[in-house]
């Protein structure tokens, strides 16, 4: 085959490049000649690769964004630094393909510029001052050289690095706009800083959406980096195809990324940084409604991580659980697996002497764990949180964290007596809305409701006509026909409807095809449909489509829920969600036979999915 090259701008190790261009070419890739380590880019070199079909470069920071124009060859840059930015691969691929003229290498071009400049932006936006100073800084000896006319260009690296001394906590609105816009700040513009809200963004009538967490990341210092030596690469590269080692392959998919949103003990290990980054980044936001900076999952838990081995270690062991599947490693499971018990043993020594907040915390994370990723251990958390609870030290605090996990300990309560088929655990009586927020009041009445529905199985029929009738009363005194509705009234609607076939089934055993369950069941499905796949608040609609879904006869209303849980899935990987699709496929077949059979279905689907699988529905 063709030989390739690989050429490396400085003397730092880079066995784990050569690996990642193994995997891409399906063949080992030979050392470069020695002597292109000690030779700038100058005419010997381009006339050199000129006589090879592919030239792959490494890109480092010292010479980023060579622009490489061959006459007879297609070239591919590597770039690892800038793609820690990039959100769609883990290398930056630039081909510039076979172009036409005389074969040249033009280093530190505009396009190198540009991306250090949006490097630069990029840390300022998540506070790394220090970093886009020095980016800025590295880009100003590039500018000199290559664009020593551009004004502008030097006027914006200027305002980057004045932008980078300024001191101060900026609201989020204020810190987005000077990033986009670091000139505002040498013209005296600034934020004040005020409490709750910015003066500035008052003035400008911003919506200012406060200072969020603004908790500093460590970065890595003990990830495991291969070394090898270059003697061993020259060794490598001859023993062909089969020396590709994956270690490197592993190291490389584990690059952990700066995140200012969560805060990591000292005591912890690369490892645990890693996997704690990516509940910050990835899994906080998918279990939340609300979408950051407000994600309370952030707010609260986060300063807890520090306090809790229990908690620190339950929330490794879901973000271990969601990249097991993610990259499909087992090695990963048994990670999350390890993590788990070691969150049960720590909260089972200092459940006693803990706080409170604490305990619970790490009780309702256990709770979300076993729904998300499908444990079926069998172990009654929710038991667990109400023993807390009944403490009194919890439900006598009033303060937005104890809020928070007291509507999220609600929330699960209410959700999981519709799966069990028994009334809920708690009573609440709405006082804390879900996760805290006042914007879910609306919703947590509806929950409210569904949680009394679930109390009404097992009454006697003169009890069961009188709380059938009030609850019915209540939720049409809810219900609206807005024409121009939210993301979460549309879910609030989806709920109402989605509560209207619960009530009916557990009051009458009544479902489709009867038409009462039909309308309520297009109509909750019509709301579903118009929420983006991509919302927050599609993390709290698994019930719904569940209750509707259950309930459809027609095919395509079936298809859209086939369709509507797929996409849930692709958005982020839950076991629970491919898991809920199963079960209303399960019901499906139930119903249909039923039907066939003798006209009509009297199949509770909570009922079911208990006999037929031996465990619950995951409906939260």
């Amino acid at each position: 085959m063709d030989d390739y090259f690989l050429f490396v701008d400085d003397d730092d190790d880079y066995s784990h490049l050569l690996d990642e261009v193994d995997q891409k070419l399906d063949s080992p890739v030979p050392e470069p000649p020695r002597e292109l380590f000690d030779k700038s880019l100058n005419e010997p070199f381009a006339t050199l690769v000129n006589k090879v079909p592919t030239l792959l470069i490494y890109v480092g920071f010292s010479t980023c964004g060579y622009t490489v124009t061959l006459s007879s060859c297609t070239v591919t840059l590597y770039d690892p630094h800038l793609s820690m930015y990039d959100e769609t691969e883990r290398w930056h691929l630039r081909i510039n393909g076979e172009i036409e003229g005389t074969p040249h290498l033009r280093p530190r071009s505009t396009w190198a510029l540009k991306n250090l400049v949006n490097l630069c932006r990029t840390y300022f936006a998540k506070g790394e001052r220090d970093n886009a100073i020095e980016m800025a800084r590295k880009a100003q000896v590039i500018a000199r050289e290559t664009l020593p006319h551009d004004h502008a260009f030097h006027n914006t690296l200027k305002h980057i690095i004045e932008a980078g001394r300024v001191d101060g906590n900026f609201c989020n609105i204020c810190l987005k706009d000077f990033s986009a816009n670091p000139g505002l700040l040498e013209d005296g513009y600034k934020c004040d800083e005020q409490k709750p809200f910015c003066g500035r963004c008052t003035r400008l009538r911003k919506t200012c959406k406060g200072y969020g967490v603004r908790l500093k990341w460590q970065a890595p210092q003990g990830v495991p980096k291969p070394k090898t030596s270059r003697n061993k690469q020259q060794q490598r590269s001859s023993s062909g195809a089969k020396a590709v080692s994956t270690s490197s392959s592993e190291f490389s998919s584990l690059v952990v990324r700066p995140d200012p949103s969560c805060i990591v003990p000292t005591d912890a290990n690369p490892m645990n940084r890693y996997l704690l980054n990516h509940w910050s980044t990835t899994l906080a936001t998918m279990v939340s409604m609300v979408s950051a900076p407000q994600n309370p999952f952030l707010v609260h838990l986060t300063p807890m991580i520090s306090h809790s081995t229990a908690l620190r270690a339950v929330l490794c062991s879901i973000a271990a659980c969601h990249l097991a599947i993610l990259r499909h490693e087992d090695s990963l499971h048994t990670l999350a697996t390890r993590h788990r018990l070691v969150a049960v043993s720590s909260l089972r020594q200092t459940i006693q002497t803990e706080s409170p907040e604490l305990s619970l915390a790490t009780i309702l994370m256990l709770q979300v764990s076993e729904r998300l990723f499908t444990m079926d251990s069998g172990v009654d958390h929710l038991s667990g949180a109400k023993a807390i609870i009944s403490q009194g030290s919890v439900n006598m605090r009033n303060d937005s964290s104890t809020s928070f996990l007291l509507g999220l300990c609600s929330y699960h309560d209410i959700l999981a007596s519709v799966s069990r088929g028994t009334s809920p655990v708690f009573e609440f009586n709405g006082r804390f809305p879900i996760e805290g927020m006042e914007s879910m009041k609306e919703l947590t009445s509806v929950l409210r409701i569904v949680g009394r529905i679930s109390g009404m199985r097992g009454r006697c029929r003169e009890d069961l006509d009188v709380q059938g009738y009030a609850v019915e009363s209540s939720l049409n005194a809810l219900d609206q026909s807005d024409d121009v509705m939210s993301d979460v009234e549309h879910t609030v609607q989806a709920y109402i409807h989605a509560a209207f076939i619960y009530l009916h089934r557990v009051w009458h055993n009544e479902g489709a095809p009867h038409f009462s369950a039909m309308k309520h069941a297009r109509s909750c499905l019509t709301h579903l449909s118009l929420v983006p796949v991509d919302s927050p608040l599609v993390s709290a609609q698994v019930w719904p489509l569940w209750t509707a879904g259950c309930e459809s006869i027609d095919q395509d209303q079936r298809q859209f829920v086939r369709v509507r849980a797929d996409s849930m899935y692709e958005a982020r990987h839950l076991p629970s969600l491919r898991r809920i699709k199963q079960d209303i496929e399960e019901v499906w077949k139930i119903k249909d036979e039923q039907r066939n059979l003798i006209g009509v279905d009297n199949v509770d689907c909570i009922k079911a999915i208990l006999r037929t699988r031996q465990r619950e529905a995951d409906l939260a």
